[in-house]
């Protein structure tokens, strides 16, 4: 019933958009991700709805993406992280290319909470390139402060250690192979929303 809300204007968030049906806070009310990437850059622009309180209607989540940087989001499996007191966290990357002899790669934790999208830096990987050879790659934490390989490759562990982690699907679809027949609509999102419960289980 909400389709033309989260389908308004897709073609601007990039040359590829694709949607999941998800539940990042585990709260029962599903969201709905729409996510495009587009450009040279590999740029990606991320639209979060999820269902309201009444549970007649879509509410768009505010996100507060640092930077203007919006991490990849269309990857089938995440890693997800419960911590103590029982949030979820969701490790998220953005990979962009900055120039022709230059590509980043953030880490980020992800976590809704009360409509209110947020992501933290983890570390950061920046590949700088000469005359299309790697000529150097340097590594960073949250704060900018350079690390090893190791250190990089331990990030995510050390960011999360003390909480349980698990490993889920999710299922993303082409928002251009959406179906016009609502029951068919609902079958699609059902099934975007059974390949993460399925994960889960």
């Amino acid at each position: 019933e909400n389709k033309a809300l989260w389908m308004e204007d897709y073609e601007s968030l990039g040359e590829i958009v694709n949607y999941a049906v998800v539940d990042l806070d585990k709260n029962g009310r599903f969201e709905l991700i729409v996510s495009g990437m587009g450009g040279t850059g590999l740029y990606t622009t991320n639209r979060i709805f999820e269902i309201n309180e009444n549970y007649d209607g879509l509410t768009e989540c505010i996100t507060s993406f640092e930077d203007g940087i919006e991490p990849d989001l269309a990857y089938y499996t995440w890693e997800q992280y419960m911590d103590e007191n029982y949030m979820f966290h969701y490790v998220v990357t953005d990979v962009e290319r900055n120039n022709p002899y230059g590509c980043y790669e953030e880490i980020f934790d992800l976590m809704l909470e009360n409509g209110i999208v947020r992501t933290s830096k983890i570390a950061t990987k920046e590949t700088i390139f000469s005359e299309a050879e790697v000529d150097s790659i340097i590594y960073t934490d949250c704060a900018g402060n350079i690390i090893t390989e190791e250190e990089y490759e331990n990030a995510v562990s050390n960011y999360f250690a003390g909480c349980e982690k698990t490993v889920i699907n999710i299922g993303w679809s082409n928002i251009e192979e959406l179906s016009e027949d609502i029951n068919e609509i609902r079958e699609q999102l059902e099934d975007s929303y059974n390949t993460l419960y399925e994960s889960i289980e």
